[in-house]
């Protein structure tokens, strides 16, 4: 099937829809799988890990997983099959044609999400889309989140623009329903820090009729330092931007973490690896941290979870976070709460010690 028509609206909706919690059925269960390993690009700002790997009992435990949440009642809506570029990792091939991989998605309700930079050469994007569609159900959904080079677009580089619309192109071979996302890595933007957000995302807009998404891959660091640092200077980077984008503009940049239900108390996003699920703080984006405040512990027989473990973990560290907020100089007053609560953001604060708002607050109250 091609890529659907008017990406950019679909896109738009689909980041910024409100859900409720009324029903059980729309409460929404996302897993993001540590699977692909490899890659041949060094993009700015990408703290991934490349030496990832799966086994058939990883695969396991997820498909038991999705099977219990599914038959519980929820909606378990998207795989995320990363980290690493879906088009250059080096175990794809073995992922894909992998029986439980596929088994997982012979439900047509199942978004299966991937990364790219879209540079891997096109007749290798053409052979893994071949291998995708044997692969997954036609009735799946596929969103592709295109790490872009921001130098590149920022200074309207021909040659890379027409190169990424050619390969956006290639994606119309999916048989699925294809829509797709650019992303920045959030980091120190040197020698850019005036540039216009508001003009970049009209941009894309325009050009690639698609939303801009902040990607904080920098969470993966170890640094705290550096953490620290990055925080500051991209919030300090968003509200000089916002400071110059009139309000009646302000609906035209897609900002998610201003969305108090996305990611939030009704969308829960697990991180798995090696055997171990994780609960996923949404901070600008989903994030991945492995520490033993996100663990989630496993009581079933033979080290397997149980739906309980998942509800367990879930009200614990949602007191948790509530009793931290007590501690920081503004959250328990501040009309964030519930929303950063259900997006995990301050399990996220008091794993670095943060006492003070890691966010763009100034620019979330625009929303």
């Amino acid at each position: 099937m091609p890529i659907i028509s008017r990406n950019f609206e679909a896109m738009s909706i689909a980041k910024s829809t409100k859900k409720s919690v009324s029903e059980l059925g729309d409460y929404t269960i996302r897993i993001n799988l540590e699977f692909l390993k490899g890659c041949e690009f060094t993009c700015p700002g990408c703290y991934v890990n490349r030496s990832n790997d799966f086994t058939v009992d990883d695969l396991s435990m997820v498909e038991d997983a999705v099977t219990s949440f599914q038959e519980s009642g929820f909606n378990f809506d998207e795989i995320i099959l990363g980290p690493t570029d879906f088009f250059s990792a080096l175990n794809c091939d073995q992922v894909l044609k992998n029986a439980k991989f596929r088994s997982i998605f012979k439900s047509s309700d199942i978004t299966l999400i991937l990364i790219s930079t879209l540079q891997t050469k096109e007749e290798e994007i053409i052979r893994r889309i071949k291998l995708l569609n044997d692969s997954i159900n036609s009735e799946c959904d596929i969103e592709f989140l295109i790490v872009f080079d921001l130098e590149k677009i920022l200074s309207k580089d021909q040659d890379y623009i027409e190169e990424i619309k050619r390969k956006i192109k290639l994606l119309d071979n999916v048989k699925a329903d294809v829509d797709y996302a650019f992303q920045i890595n959030i980091r120190d933007i040197n020698g850019l820090e005036n540039f216009n957000l508001l003009e970049l995302t009209s941009y894309v807009r325009d050009e690639f009729d698609t939303i801009v998404e902040f990607n904080p891959s920098f969470l993966r660091s170890s640094n705290e330092k550096n953490i620290h640092e990055t925080l500051h200077k991209w919030n300090n980077l968003l509200a000089h931007n916002y400071s110059k984008i009139e309000a009646k503009d302000v609906k035209n940049v897609l900002f998610t973490m201003g969305n108090k239900n996305h990611a939030s108390l009704s969308e829960v996003t697990y991180n798995y690896k090696n055997g171990t699920f994780y609960t996923c703080p949404f901070v600008y984006e989903n994030i991945f941290n492995t520490g033993e405040r996100f663990k989630i512990n496993a009581t079933g027989d033979n080290g397997r979870y149980k739906l309980s473990d998942f509800h367990d973990h879930r009200n614990r560290t949602t007191v948790e976070q509530l009793q931290y907020s007590e501690k920081t100089r503004e959250c328990s007053s501040c009309n964030h709460l519930l929303s950063c609560v259900g997006k995990q953001v301050l399990q996220f604060m008091e794993e670095y010690k943060i006492k003070t708002c890691p966010l763009a607050k100034e620019v979330m109250d625009l929303y």
